[in-house]
């Protein structure tokens, strides 16, 4: 399977020299290949958000651009601090983000209810809401429940009340937007 998907992904890539042409195609090609996956729900849960925001796209980036599952958050951040070339790209990422409307996504545990956690209790949501521009101070971001189960808020975000819009959406359980419903509310405190 993955040798399939290495050779789909020079097939598109045949011929190709720029980055910018190189994009939108590796996009799709992702999209198909991960259809009916976590990964293809979250791409259609943003592409959706995105859609109701008036955008016709959706541009994702990774605060730790050699992502792995095996790497820990707090080892992340310590490389991010001591290693040259993560500094500089969290400063270049900073800087790309800071005018644009961001939305940052990010699984947590289920112990409490949203309310309870805020992304300040965790180094590496702060680390993810600094990095987008999302100042966390009380007087310049709202708490928005987007998802309620059992008086219990399983997903919520921290929207920031001046343009452009950014937010950090935590989920229990899964690294993804909620549904159609948490989707309205999301879109809505973020217009």
């Amino acid at each position: 399977m993955k040798d399939e998907r290495s050779t789909e992904v020079r097939k598109v890539l045949e011929g190709v020299d720029a980055y910018a042409e190189a994009a939108p195609r590796l996009g799709c090609l992702y999209k198909k290949i991960l259809a009916g996956s976590q990964a293809g729900y979250r791409i259609d849960h943003q592409q959706t958000l995105s859609s109701w925001l008036g955008y016709d796209g959706v541009l994702q980036v990774e605060l730790i651009p050699f992502h792995s599952k095996t790497l820990p958050k707090k080892i992340a951040l310590k490389k991010m601090a001591e290693d040259e070339l993560l500094g500089d790209y969290a400063e270049h990422l900073r800087a790309f983000l800071r005018d644009r409307l961001v939305v940052g996504i990010q699984a947590v545990s289920t112990r409490a209810s949203l309310e309870q956690e805020t992304p300040k209790s965790s180094q590496w949501l702060t680390k993810v809401a600094e990095i987008a521009g999302l100042d966390l101070d009380g007087t310049k971001v709202k708490f928005v429940a987007l998802v309620e189960n059992d008086d219990k808020t399983t997903v919520a975000a921290w929207v920031s009340k001046t343009k452009p819009r950014k937010a950090l959406v935590l989920r229990m359980g899964a690294n993804d937007l909620p549904g159609d419903e948490g989707l309205r509310k999301l879109a809505a405190a973020l217009r």
